[in-house]
This record gives structure tokens, C-alpha cells and sequence, in this order.
């Protein structure tokens, strides 16, 4: 994947061009994923056990007002264990999973986040034509390179904008309530959503 972002900032004042920034920003981000799932089918449901990895690669070049080059590599775990069932009109999902994250930015301390990452699906089904379901889960984000970059920006000749490498991971916690109605060939989905 590649980013690219050039900013141009004039001030003038009458005939005067007191300030002049050019700032260009090049990325580059490299990813390996892997994933294997198991399902079988128990009781009345299916457990899924499941494995995920991402190993990522991501350069920043820097020119300009500023010339510097940044670059980090983040590795992300994923395993899961999930119990789906339907009983009837009722369907549901339930999920125990955990991260692991880490992350090494050249020449900043590197760090390693464990998260515990329950799930949780309902669905009713009160006609062919009319569904409702909820989701809740917990993830496990990382910031940007850019967000932790300690490299200096000038914004204007007031400002400048500067990374924290001292920013960890965080946990997000999803709550979504969906409702779907069809009818013939129209369908519309009205949907409620709660981050943290």
C-alpha cells in the first residue's frame, strides 16, 4: 500500500512572502497475513477455533521543509474460539479470543500489548422480512507511524505538528444494534453504533 500527501502553505502580506512550506510525505506499508480456521460442527451449533497473523512493514520518507526517513514493524496475533447456534427464530454467537501486538520503531523503544477479546452475536428473526441483531466486540488498535513519528512538521510559521513515540495500543469496544427489513426488491437496514 502506498501513501503519498504534499502540502503547500503560502503567507503573504501585501508584496511581502514572509513564509513559504513545502512538506511531502511518501509511505509505504508491506503486509504478510496468514490466517487458519477450524470449524466443527457440535450439539446443536458449530465451534470455530481460528489463528491470525499480520506482520507489517511500513516506511515514511519525509522531504522538504523536513527531510527524514521513519520506519516500523508491527506484528499482530489473533486467536479465537467461537459457539454459534439457532434455536428456533433465535441465533447467537458467542466468542473468547486474545491479541498480541507489538511493535519496533527504529530508533525508539519497542513495545509488546496483550488484550482479552470477548464476542457476542444475537439475532431474531420475527419474519421472513424483518431481522434484528446485536453485536458487541473488543479490538485491539494500534496508532499510525505517523501518530508516533517524533519528526517535526511545520504546519504554517506558527505551528508544527509532532508524533508521540510514547503512544501505545488501545482497546476499542463495539455495541451495534441492526435492524433489516425486505420487502420484494427494497430492502433498507437501520443501524445504531457505540464506540469506546
Amino acid at each position: 500500500m502506498n501513501t503519498g500527501n504534499i502540502r503547500i502553505y503560502r503567507e503573504s502580506v501585501g508584496e511581502n512572502l514572509p513564509g513559504e512550506i513545502y512538506s511531502e510525505i511518501d509511505g509505504d506499508r508491506y503486509s504478510v497475513i496468514a490466517e487458519g480456521i477450524y470449524e466443527k460442527k457440535i450439539m446443536s451449533g458449530t465451534i470455530n477455533i481460528g489463528l491470525k497473523h499480520t506482520q507489517g512493514y511500513t516506511v515514511n520518507e519525509y522531504l522538504g521543509s523536513v527531510n527524514n526517513r521513519t520506519k516500523m514493524e508491527q506484528a499482530k496475533t489473533y486467536f479465537y474460539t467461537e459457539y454459534q447456534a439457532k434455536l428456533q427464530k433465535f441465533s447467537y454467537a458467542v466468542g473468547l479470543g486474545g491479541a498480541r501486538s507489538r511493535l519496533i520503531q527504529k530508533n525508539e523503544d519497542d513495545y509488546e500489548y496483550y488484550t482479552f477479546k470477548p464476542s457476542l452475536r444475537m439475532g431474531y428473526n420475527f419474519s421472513p422480512q424483518f431481522q434484528l441483531r446485536y453485536r458487541f466486540t473488543v479490538s485491539n488498535e494500534s496508532p499510525s507511524l505517523g501518530q508516533l513519528s517524533a519528526t517535526e512538521q511545520l504546519i504554517d510559521t506558527m505551528q508544527l505538528r509532532r508524533g508521540n513515540p510514547l503512544l501505545t495500543p488501545y482497546v476499542r469496544y463495539y455495541n451495534m444494534i441492526t435492524a433489516d427489513l425486505n420487502k420484494g426488491i427494497f430492502s433498507s437496514n437501520l443501524f445504531f453504533r457505540i464506540h469506546i
